[in-house]
């Protein structure tokens, strides 16, 4: 074969195998008569497209368990918290801490975590034994909301009240510290929608 003869078979060749695959993608598009009894009328498709992941479950985060919720006693999302804030969602225990989020009137809401308190680690508020931090994914360094301060306040106000009339402390609290020394690359978000 010359070369004028591979350049007609590499064109012919080309032509050849774009018509079979044009030819192919028809085939499966057409819908045969078999594939619609295959399937009984009024029987839906059991696949369903992923959905995205569960936010809880994504940031290792569960429902309270009785220790939170003895802690806590009547207080549960919905609750008041003095005249300004609401509490919107509170959690199991998660890495030494119990995570909780607060909202103002307003609607802004903001993230709470609470710890056993310690010297090396001045909390934002405390409450006997508790100590209180506000979630904002800062280091300190930057000043937070005047709302959300006083959030975490109040709700210290009422964890006191709570310790006060004997409500123990979960026994998997930890301290700031420890957390920091236990997980030293954690990061621990509080999804707040």
């Amino acid at each position: 074969m010359d070369t004028s003869d591979e350049k007609q078979f590499g064109r012919r060749g080309a032509i050849l195998g774009i018509g079979v695959a044009a030819a192919g993608a028809v085939g499966l598009a057409i819908p045969r008569a078999s594939d619609a009894q295959a399937r009984p009328a009024g029987r839906p498709s059991t696949s369903t497209p992923m959905g995205p992941p569960d936010a809880l479950a994504a940031h290792a985060l569960r429902a309270p368990g009785e220790d939170v919720r003895a802690l806590f006693g009547a207080l549960g999302p919905g609750a008041e918290i003095g005249s300004h804030w609401r509490l919107e969602a509170l959690y199991a225990v998660r890495a030494g801490a119990i995570p909780v989020v607060l909202s103002t009137r307003s609607g802004e809401r903001f993230g709470v975590e609470i710890f056993r308190a310690s010297e090396g680690a001045p909390a934002l508020a405390t409450a006997g034994g508790l100590a209180l931090y506000l979630v904002n994914r800062g280091d300190g360094a930057r000043a937070s909301g005047q709302a959300a301060g006083l959030g975490v306040e109040a709700l210290a106000r009422v964890l006191e009240g709570r310790l006060t009339a004997g409500a123990p402390v979960p026994s998997a609290l930890t301290t700031l510290d420890e957390r920091a020394r236990a997980h030293p690359t954690g990061v621990f978000h509080i999804p707040l929608a």
